[in-house]
């Protein structure tokens, strides 16, 4: 995302101390227009960065003919990205939004102009909510959620989403070009009753509006997909809100042998005695809906929540008791009717470690944090550990579940080496952590990552993909994109170690290589090279044709 600083007509890039600066006497201009339309764009900002380096060496913005210059550049490799309110952020020579840039080789005293980029409006996706007896659905809310592949699975994450006006209608805007699916539900439910429990001679449950996909299903897999254009508004995406009855759930707390629960403060909760835990409830994988269920558990399983979508379904809960940390996680499927269930609560356990950086210049140790979060992406908060000047570092109060880990960050032409809980490696998996594990999580990072040079052949490419081979070819994060400049070149500075296939695509959709189906369309295709650390060998890789696209699901 692009950041909007102070918009300011002339750059000063502050790339080293006065005695070391090299001359900045070189020069990139050009303009932003509508790629739709072609009409310029008045106060676009454009940022430009040194290849291989994240942060900003300098901001400019558009001028009303869609012009722009930055000057008092030194020689090196740069990339420049675009941003506008309403417009997908983009990059000089990106064939999509999102798509990694062309990096533009500028020389000593050499003023480069003429350069194009191209932003595409953001879409939208609007109609009416209408409930089955085809009035409004008044309450309603809707929710749009876009096809991602997190931990390389397929899945949805939610884009946007609106409350219905008096008409029932909606509209979600600002949406990238991609495929969608839309979801409505009446935000006046869930009822969460209280009570004695109900007996089964109980009468028959009344239908109530559930969570419903477009155009008319409670069964997310049979939901339409929306396809969404450059800038298309796509209108009419109307949804016929179904009724069915509810799936009530009642969870009861089962406390540690020895633990006996603290009475709460009459004018601030329940009767004193009566322990309650707020609970999570997702469904397994991930999938979309309405905002994650929010249960609350009682010592005696007198509360209950109801309507839930038919599925399978993840329970998480911590909680504190006379200052101790608890933590339940259950699976359960729910199909129907009345579900009574209990969490056992565990001790949430101390996760200690330690982080090393091996090769040259690795830096203090102490400063830097590691991060856990939901793997299943439970809004658990996230556990933060300092480490120490040793490199050891403990993690408190972490309840059972899946874990990803964040290392902190990695420095400059380095990478993460291997993280093991124990013997078990999770790098390449998620890590699991169960009441009672006790082993400790071993963090490398190596400051000496392998490094590729390479050169397009038969035509111009966008965009070169290295993909590894093996085990880790199953984990996202150890895919890695890279531009193309003007002559055909491309290099990486930040691979791990490791077999790769080198793509060079002409064009590609941004991310599509997250789809783990996407690349056994050209299996065959990539150029096969293997790295250790540090530099590599120099290839040359053949460009694939045509605009690949995620194959639909």
């Amino acid at each position: 995302m692009v950041r909007y600083k102070r918009l300011v007509s002339t750059l000063i890039l502050a790339l080293g101390t006065a005695a070391a600066q090299p001359e900045r006497n070189s020069s990139i201009a050009g303009q932003v227009v509508n790629a739709t339309t072609g009409a310029p764009l008045n106060r676009a900002s454009v940022e430009i960065m040194v290849e291989g380096r994240p942060d900003i060496r300098g901001i400019a913005p558009t001028t009303a003919d869609g012009n722009f210059l930055l000057r008092a550049l030194p020689a090196g490799r740069y990339l420049i990205n675009v941003g506008k309110p309403g417009y997908s952020d983009s990059s000089y020579g990106a064939s999509y939004p999102g798509a990694p840039g062309q990096v533009i080789t500028l020389g000593s005293n050499e003023n480069k102009s003429g350069l194009m980029v191209r932003l595409a409006r953001l879409g939208s996706i609007s109609g009416t909510v209408l409930g089955a007896s085809g009035t409004i659905a008044r309450g309603s809310y809707v929710s749009v959620f876009r096809r991602e592949f997190p931990r390389g699975k397929p899945g949805w994450t939610q884009a946007g989403g609106t409350t219905i006006d008096d008409r029932g209608q909606y509209h979600v805007g600002n949406l990238r070009p991609g495929r969608y699916i839309a979801a409505a539900y009446q935000v006046n439910l869930p009822v969460i009753r209280r009570g004695p429990p109900r007996s089964p001679q109980e009468s028959e449950q009344k239908a109530v509006p559930a969570l419903t996909y477009y155009p008319s299903t409670v069964i997310q897999q049979e939901a339409m997909p929306i396809d969404l254009g450059s800038g298309e508004a796509r209108r009419d995406i109307d949804i016929s809100v179904q009724e069915m009855a509810p799936v009530r759930v009642s969870i009861g707390i089962q406390l540690p042998p020895g633990v006996t629960s603290q009475p709460s403060q009459p004018e601030t909760g329940p009767p004193r005695g009566l322990l309650r835990a707020p609970v999570w409830i997702r469904s397994e994988g991930g999938g979309p809906g309405a905002p994650m269920h929010a249960i609350t558990a009682t010592m005696d399983g007198q509360v209950e929540y109801q309507p839930i979508n038919p599925g399978r379904y993840i329970l998480a809960s911590s909680l504190e008791v006379d200052g101790k940390c608890y933590g339940a996680r259950k699976e359960i499927t729910l199909s129907g009717g009345s579900v009574d269930t209990q969490l056992s609560y565990t001790p949430c356990i101390q996760l200690s470690g330690h982080l090393r950086i091996t090769g040259p210049g690795p830096g203090p140790l102490s400063g830097r944090q590691v991060m856990l979060s939901s793997g299943e992406s439970l809004p658990i908060d996230r556990k933060r550990a300092e480490v120490q000047a040793d490199g050891s570092f403990v993690v408190k109060d972490v309840p059972p579940g899946i874990w990803d880990i964040s290392p902190g960050s990695i420095p400059s032409g380095g990478y993460l080496k291997s993280m093991k809980l124990g013997q078990t490696d999770v790098l390449t998996n998620g890590m699991v952590i169960a009441p009672d594990t006790k082993d400790s999580l071993e963090i490398v990072i190596s400051t000496r990552a392998a490094q590729l040079r390479g050169h397009v052949e038969n035509s111009f490419a966008s965009i070169v993909l290295a993909a590894p081979q093996g085990e880790r070819a199953s984990v996202p994060s150890f895919y890695l994109p890279a531009g193309v400049d003007e002559n055909g070149d491309f290099q990486f500075r930040n691979l791990a170690p490791g077999s790769y296939r080198i793509y060079a695509f002409e064009a590609m959709q941004p991310g599509a290589w997250r789809d783990p189906e996407f690349l056994k369309n050209y299996a065959g295709l990539g150029t096969p090279v293997e790295l250790a650390e540090g530099p590599g060998p120099e290839i040359k890789v053949t460009a694939i044709p045509g605009a690949p696209a995620r194959k639909s699901q």
